[in-house]
């Protein structure tokens, strides 16, 4: 869902814990993990969607305003500038592919 209102610029929003995606009036915890790898390799711990989120609200952004603090303050991991900018195009759907992604074949098991 979250690639979808960053693909289509919609409004989306970190409250008390949750992100909301208000078009749709849902709402999950921040701490769910996505499919998204925090690094390339396979055993590498699954971003959560605050940590997505973050990049997504940044954007161009990120590098200079993702500080530890805020990162600290919304329980995020700050992404990896080596994955930056490839994760933000595929989340903005203007990629269709993500070294972050994890493999159809490896959903099952995490």
């Amino acid at each position: 869902m979250l690639r979808s209102y960053a693909a289509q610029d919609r409004w989306q929003r970190h409250h008390k814990g949750q992100v909301i995606f208000e078009d749709d009036g849902v709402q999950y915890p921040a701490f769910t993990l996505l499919p998204l790898r925090e690094a390339e390799e396979s055993n590498s711990p699954l971003l959560s969607l605050v940590s997505v989120w973050l990049l997504v609200a940044l954007r161009d952004r990120y590098e200079a305003h993702a500080t530890a603090q805020l990162c600290e303050r919304l329980s995020a991991v700050r992404i990896s500038s080596r994955h930056t900018s490839s994760l933000l195009e595929f989340l903005l759907g203007r990629s269709q592919t993500c070294p972050l992604l994890v493999s159809g074949s490896s959903l099952a098991s995490v």
